[in-house]
């Protein structure tokens, strides 16, 4: 009996102490306050104790090298817009050793991951590029979330001819001065393969046009 008064007791006192400090202070979702994950997407999930569980089916759950960081990722397979995270730790049992116990549980919800994009400067596929700014990067047009994407190869199809592979986001010196030399309206195709923080691989097309 006693032993359950103070399991009980332990919950209710994190349980209180979770709503008398504003909400998810305890926990970060994607860097933010938000308790929500995205779907096509791998989430980051940080929190001071304790291991997040899922038991609706809805979550994958990796941990990472950094103690409080976990990587979430939302099974395909989910069709619910909501879910629930549980959250264990371990105490000391009362006659000796370690319990362990569920110290939180609460509601996130599930959104869809907006889509992925290749930028070139300030443009995205369809758009013209100006050729004094031919910075790439692959991200998304809302704020949030964040992209953790790494860009794996790039490949440029350039106005219908030329083909040219890189290894990085970051064009060299000779595509610049290519891509500068050409005709206004002459068109450049990208094709980008991305890493994210599982390794796993996606490849996002796109084409650009260059400025009048």
């Amino acid at each position: 009996m006693f032993k359950t008064t103070l399991l009980f007791c332990f919950i209710t006192f994190l349980s209180v102490a979770q709503i008398k400090d504003n909400g998810f202070y305890k926990y970060t979702f994607n860097n933010g306050k938000e308790a929500a994950f995205y779907k096509g997407y791998v989430n980051t999930f940080k929190l001071k104790e304790g291991t997040p569980l899922n038991f609706d089916g809805a979550l994958r759950i990796h941990t990472t090298d950094i103690l409080g960081v976990y990587r979430v990722e939302v099974l395909d397979t989910v069709t619910s817009l909501s879910g629930k995270l549980n959250i264990t730790a371990y105490i000391e049992a009362p006659e000796g050793g370690r319990e362990k116990v569920f110290i939180d549980k609460f509601p996130f919800e599930i959104k869809e991951a907006p889509s992925l994009h290749v930028f070139i400067g300030n443009s995205v596929s369809g758009e013209n590029i100006d050729t004094s700014n031919l910075r790439l990067k692959v991200g998304f047009i809302e704020p949030l979330p964040v992209s953790n994407y790494k860009v794996a190869e790039v490949s440029l199809i350039i106005d219908k001819k030329e083909v040219i592979t890189l290894n990085s986001e970051d064009f060299n010196q000779s595509v610049k001065r290519k891509l500068s030399r050409l005709n206004s309206g002459a068109e450049v195709r990208v094709s980008v393969t991305v890493k994210d923080p599982l390794d796993k691989t996606k490849r996002i097309n796109a084409v650009f046009f260059i400025e009048p």
